[in-house]
């Protein structure tokens, strides 16, 4: 898998748009990640209902800028999340988050189509470390391709969550409670995780780190300026960059010590090949 990871400056959403078509630009464009006819599930965090401002959800104006790339592209956008543990995953619940995260603002503005699908399949993974079979929710497994729409945060189990923790939302809402109880040691669900990534495999990540969240994330912390975006095809790869830009200690982050236990890459800055667009130095931030 590609281990180049692209970061690109955006100090606020504003220039979102105008900086991810840069971004994505720089990796090939949107035509090399998606087909014209295709349906494409934009795979957003939507933790729970919270205000753009909040940053608990991947911003509004990320999903868009995305969205419309891949229409320009010829392709279907559909956005597609489950939300965190506790939350039913029914229309009603998908209702309300939508409207408070801006969801619906995005695809007002962008034609995509918000996703409504609560079903889901259990589906077998006979090659997967630690978990050999998943609940996933229908719309992932219906969609022709699938795009990781991120958010950095903070996370008091996982210490961060990024682009490999961000498939975690493709397990419907009160599965999740399920996998916490019988994975509580932090090793034991990052390798889950890592599973679940393989299973799903989306064809590129996108990183809202323009604000991200400190403190008691994913829900619960504080709004922080990062003020850039990241891109790749390797969620690993983003979840390393990611790593050192907020300056958590490699030995902090099970995910990528669970990978290297696999041999899996990167796992470690040095296999990572990092392309910075113009001013953004994420060493210049760790």
């Amino acid at each position: 898998m590609d281990n180049r990871v692209y970061v690109i400056q955006c100090p606020d959403y504003g220039q979102a748009e105008e900086r991810l078509v840069q971004l994505v630009g720089l990796m090939g464009g949107m035509n090399s990640f998606v087909n014209k006819g295709e349906t494409i599930a934009l795979k957003v965090n939507l933790l729970r209902a919270g205000t753009p401002d909040e940053a608990v959800s991947t911003h509004p104006a990320v999903v868009s800028a995305v969205a419309r790339m891949v229409k320009k592209s010829g392709a279907e956008p559909v956005i597609v999340d489950s939300p965190g543990a506790g939350f039913r995953f029914t229309e009603k619940v998908l209702t309300k988050i939508y409207n408070t995260n801006g969801m619906y603002r995005a695809a007002d503005e962008s034609g995509a189509k918000l996703n409504f699908d609560t079903t889901f399949e259990i589906v077998s993974f006979p090659d997967g470390k630690l978990i050999k079979r998943f609940e996933i929710i229908t719309p992932i497994l219906r969609a022709d391709g699938i795009l990781n729409l991120c958010k950095l945060k903070s996370h008091t189990f996982t210490s961060m969550t990024g682009a490999v923790k961000n498939h975690f939302g493709v397990i419907p809402g009160l599965a999740k409670p399920g996998y916490h109880a019988k994975l509580m040691d932090t090793g034991r669900f990052a390798n889950m995780l890592l599973d679940l990534m393989n299973i799903v495999s989306s064809r590129i990540s996108i990183m809202d780190a323009v604000m991200a969240m400190e403190g008691d994330g994913p829900s619960g912390g504080d709004p922080k300026q990062v003020g850039v975006l990241l891109g790749g095809t390797n969620p690993l790869a983003l979840d390393v960059v990611a790593g050192e830009i907020i300056g958590l200690p490699r030995e902090s982050n099970p995910i990528l010590l669970e990978a290297e236990h696999r041999g899996m890459q990167p796992n470690h800055m040095d296999q990572v090949e990092l392309i910075e667009i113009g001013r953004a130095s994420c060493r210049e931030r760790v």
